[in-house]
């Protein structure tokens, strides 16, 4: 038996690496001698639209569409075609995401609700049948006896019902399975209107790892089989004698290079009342479980050895601090260098002694789970955690090294508008602590504990029928009650995406001394950055996604460095073209200028020669 498990398009977000489930459930079946591949669609698609030929399919329907501003998104995609995304090491994440982004908004647009997903009949472009026809007919010569889809991401789910019906059609005999964490978050209701479409022959709910075999085993002693399978619950056990995982072809994604590790499932905390990663699993009432640290840590270092990615992801709804210092411990005493992402909440147990163990293992990057800093809204939250702890916490891990991301929710339910302007004071008070700060506005969703107690939180539906957000097709639409108000909420989003500005600006300007400057000293810009001189001329900084008006001297001059220098040109070069560009403007002091271009965040880096 042939199974090809798929990760689907599109996913504009996981080009740096494989996302883990896929490969993981792969080396399961291959373990129980089930001939079973990993299939990467997604990237497979992402670098196929990265083609000239796709590009240019998209800028045409840009300059026919009825959008009056496209002077951007062109610009942004002709700016792709002028990379060289090839080469290794050089990061171009942020134009390709958003390049990639435009596309999907020309030829994979997402649906409202699950509801339109499913009933959505209106012909695609026939471009994009044609790619989805020869990425399927690209799983090698076998016809596969099962396709799994394991579908993280809620843009995927639109994705893979379409290339399910391709695929029945290229392969009639083959039976397919649908499943991912984005299929374990909806209802019942919804789950039965997937099933009603009768494309697949299974929807597998719960922990795949206990449920793919079975479930491939009883697909092939029935292939008409059209039904919903649960995992029930996985614990402890079962989680330390799954296979590493069999990644497919690491060479399709881009610079840096990033692997996965499984780390525990669930939460060791559990109880905030937004959060629904408590559906993701069945712990059989536990709320988590986690994998041995030696075994963690023999799997990172076979990684490093084999693969050397750039950073390793430690997966887990929140790694137990306890179990961090282990693996630290562990790491120093086997002599591995440690290179990792890992997700986790504030807590006391995060004190400086924590910190420098980890500074002594390698190089980190811990993304936290802050919401807020007002100790209200925390409580209201169940967060377990005060705003004196949390300030402690990105302090003491700035002092010994560790990278630290902080998410916030900018009108979490209850919030005043006077207590997310001290919030975001409070943010910019970190601001030299903080790598990159990730607002975002609250989303409701299904099953959570606020969903179930609305009244108490200053909120009302708008209807009950779930919609699509940034977590999924399992969202409840609502408004804010008396405490806040729509203007409010545009109000606070500028307030707060200008701050999350800042706090990359920042971190470009403190590495610049614009007063050292000398002629011969070198700048090198950011080849993310698109240019336009449209109807509105516009400079446009993806990594910062800051954008103000250019002169047109000021378009030529920076034109000329990326077309002719590839961004990177000496101050006494830029000074020859600034004059030559400028001649009517002689009387700007050109220090002054290039100090504008340090603030404005347009300079990466400074090379200056010792003294």
């Amino acid at each position: 038996m042939a199974v090809k498990l798929i990760f689907p398009p599109f996913s504009e977000t996981a080009i740096n690496g494989p996302h883990l489930a896929v490969p993981l459930l792969s080396a399961i079946l291959n373990q129980s001698h089930i001939e079973s591949q990993a299939i990467d669609l997604n990237i497979k698609l992402i670098r196929r639209l990265l083609k000239n030929d796709i590009l240019e399919y998209v800028i045409n329907a840009l300059r026919k569409s009825d959008y009056e501003e496209t002077a951007f998104e062109i610009a942004c995609l002709t700016q792709i075609q002028s990379l060289n995304l090839e080469h290794p090491g050089t990061d171009y994440t942020e134009i390709i995401s958003e390049a990639l982004g435009i596309i999907r908004q020309v030829l994979f647009p997402v649906p409202e609700s699950l509801a339109k997903c499913l009933k959505d009949e209106r012909q695609r472009p026939e471009i994009v049948y044609e790619l989805y026809s020869a990425l399927l007919e690209d799983l090698h010569i076998r016809e596969p006896d099962v396709i799994g889809f394991s579908v993280a991401f809620s843009e995927q789910l639109r994705e893979t019902l379409l290339l399910a019906k391709i695929a029945r059609k290229l392969f009639p005999g083959c039976r397919i399975i649908l499943g991912g964490s984005q299929i374990n978050l909806l209802g019942e209701s919804q789950l039965a209107a997937l099933k009603e479409i009768d494309v697949f022959n299974v929807i597998a709910v719960g922990d795949g790892e206990i449920i793919i075999k079975s479930a491939v085993e009883a697909l092939s002693r029935n292939q008409h089989t059209s039904r919903i399978i649960r995992s029930g619950p996985i614990d402890e056990t079962k989680l330390s004698q799954l296979p590493p995982p069999q990644f497919p072809d690491t060479a399709d994604y881009f610079s840096p290079f990033y692997l996965p590790v499984l780390v525990a499932k669930g939460c060791f905390w559990g109880k905030c009342t937004f959060c629904d990663y408590t559906r993701l699993s069945d712990l059989g009432g536990k709320r988590y479980i986690s994998r041995p640290v030696s075994e963690v840590l023999e799997e990172i270092h076979f990684l490093e050895e084999k693969y050397t990615p750039g950073k390793i992801l430690l997966i887990s709804n929140a790694v137990p601090p306890k179990w961090y210092r282990q693996l630290a411990t562990q790491a120093i005493s086997k002599g591995i260098r440690l290179k990792l992402w890992a997700y986790m909440l504030h807590s006391k147990d995060l004190d400086r002694s924590f910190f420098k163990l980890l500074s002594a293992a390698g190089r980190h990057v811990i993304n936290f789970g802050t919401e807020s800093t007002n100790d209200r809204i925390l409580s209201v939250m169940k967060k377990n955690v005060t705003r004196e702890v949390i300030f402690q916490n990105i302090r003491d891990a700035k002092d010994f090294g560790v990278r630290i991301i902080v998410n916030c929710i900018i009108d979490y339910p209850s919030t005043t508008r006077d207590e997310a302007f001290v919030v975001a004071h409070e943010l910019r008070e970190l601001l030299p602590s903080i790598d990159k700060l990730n607002p975002q506005l609250f989303d409701l969703t299904a099953g959570t504990p606020i969903a179930h107690n609305i009244s108490l939180y200053d909120i009302e539906l708008n209807q009950v029928a779930p919609v699509r957000s940034s977590h999924g097709y399992h969202s409840l639409p609502f408004k804010h009650g008396k405490t806040l108000s729509s203007a409010d909420e545009k109000y606070l989003q500028r307030i707060y995406y200008k701050l999350a500005d800042d706090v990359l600006k920042y971190h470009r300007v403190s590495r610049l001394n614009h007063q050292k400057w000398r002629a011969e000293d070198l700048l090198i810009f950011d080849l993310n950055t698109v240019l336009t001189n449209g109807k509105s001329p516009k400079l446009w900084l993806i990594p910062l996604h800051a954008e103000w008006a250019i002169r047109d001297w000021e378009y030529r001059l920076l034109n000329t460095i990326f077309e002719q220098y590839n961004g990177v040109i000496s101050l006494k070069k830029l000074k020859v073209l600034f004059y030559k560009r400028t001649p009517e403007l002689k009387e700007i002091d050109f220090t002054e200028y290039s100090a504008y271009l340090a603030h404005s965040g347009l300079i990466v880096k400074i090379r200056l020669h010792d003294k």
